[in-house]
């Protein structure tokens, strides 16, 4: 929208007169803030940017030299990483998806991502072998051979793992701002962590046992146990989520204790019923032992936390509803939000009926101007929301509500 040229004292898109100190037009949502206010300098977001490139390719290929010190063997090397990057793409669209109504930046998902596929697997790599080391000083070598994995792999890799949540906590208040939020980023640190893991693992499965014992290793790990580690970081997640929306003391310091526990149980639990089933294959020197218990230990362990953390999920959805509910009902009174969209975006049911609809009618332009339109409203109320619980810049988030309400206004002229 192109402004024209009002009287000094009038909005300059639509001739309105606001009050003296007016931050943006009642009447459009226009901002009245110049746009220089809220430009920020770009040179240090570029030193940092460049600093955190630099600091993610030496990760990068510390986690090469891990994986090729692991799987020697360059053919093994290549069919275990093809294994356990196959099913990624579908695993980080399944879980993105749990945010319905708010979605977060892309780069931000990314970076959760990759976080967890190269920084958290080298800190934890490291700090797990100086612990180890440590232990055979002074407990003894036969102990920590029995019980390292269980004792120093649950604290050290969720320690890692969560680090990660712990700065988009702190660094992206108004990206990280509800329990679904931290399911979403938590969740997907775990699936780059559990990729670059899976790799050793089908990868020393090609070498010993050849392609068939890579193929049942990638169906016990990837498929069957696809969200362990999953669940584990989202239950931390959760927890961070849960202090930030949450006005109460004492959730804000239990939630996070909570949550992190939790992932350490659930983590310890695991390993502790992996370790059992390879000493029980050894005993019988079968693998028939791994094939018919893995299974179930997912089923007794994973399944229950992955269902816990549904419900989350969907009490999380309910939550946004209410913000929703409670930051558009006056723009269905300025004409911004219609009454229809409204009662579909608060009630819960699907906007992809409408959707469709406008696809029949309109085409492809008309399906994704639908889509961007509930998308942009919802995006409106959690704007709303954030600015008045203060995660954004006061006159940066209301310049960013008024270029959302013009938004919606040019979307639905589409229709």
């Amino acid at each position: 929208m192109a402004a024209v040229p009002f009287g000094p004292d009038q909005c300059p898109y639509c001739g309105a007169v606001p009050p003296p100190t007016a931050l943006y037009c009642g009447q459009c949502g226009a901002s009245l803030v110049p746009a220089d206010a809220l430009r920020p300098s770009r040179g240090p977001l570029v030193a940092g940017l460049s600093c955190g490139v630099v600091l993610l390719l030496g990760f990068g290929l510390a986690t090469l030299a891990i994986l090729i010190l692991n799987v020697p063997d360059p053919v093994a090397l290549f069919v275990a990483v093809c294994l356990a990057t196959l099913p990624v793409g579908l695993y980080a669209l399944l879980i993105v998806s749990l945010d319905r109504y708010e979605k977060d930046s892309p780069w931000l998902l990314l970076l959760a991502f990759v976080w967890g596929a190269v920084v958290a697997v080298v800190m934890s790599f490291a700090m797990e072998m100086l612990l180890e080391a440590m232990g055979r000083a002074v407990i003894g070598a036969e102990v920590v051979e029995v019980g390292g994995g269980v004792v120093f792999a649950p604290w050290t890799e969720e320690f890692f793992k969560g680090a990660a949540l712990l700065v988009l906590f702190f660094g992206w208040k108004a990206d990280f701002d509800d329990v679904l939020d931290g399911i979403v980023f938590g969740a997907l640190v775990a699936l780059g962590f559990a990729m670059t893991e899976n790799v050793i693992y089908y990868g020393n499965a090609v070498r010993e046992g050849g392609l068939a014992a890579g193929g049942i290793n990638f169906v016990l790990r990837g498929v069957f146990g696809a969200f362990g580690h999953a669940t584990y970081t989202a239950f931390f997640g959760a927890g961070l989520g849960w202090a930030r929306e949450s006005t109460s003391p004492a959730a804000k310091a239990i939630g996070p204790v909570g949550g992190f526990l939790l992932a350490v149980l659930n983590h310890t639990l695991w390993n502790s019923i992996c370790d059992i089933i390879d000493r029980l294959a050894e005993r019988a020197q079968s693998m028939t032992v791994v094939f018919a218990s893995l299974p179930l230990g997912h089923a007794i362990l994973t399944l229950p936390a992955t269902v816990a953390l549904i419900i989350m999920a969907w009490l999380g959805w309910r939550r946004q509803r209410q913000v929703m509910d409670v930051w558009l009902a006056d723009e269905v009174a300025a004409g911004v939000v219609t009454a229809d969209e409204y009662d579909l975006l608060t009630s819960g049911r699907a906007t992809m009926p409408v959707e469709l609809r406008m696809l029949s009618r309109r085409g492809l332009r008309g399906w994704m101007a639908a889509r961007r339109l509930f998308r942009t409203e919802a995006q409106l109320a959690f704007e709303k929301w954030r600015l008045a619980r203060g995660f954004r810049h006061a006159a940066a988030s209301r310049g960013r509500i008024g270029a959302l309400r013009r938004q919606i206004l040019a979307l639905r002229s589409c229709f």
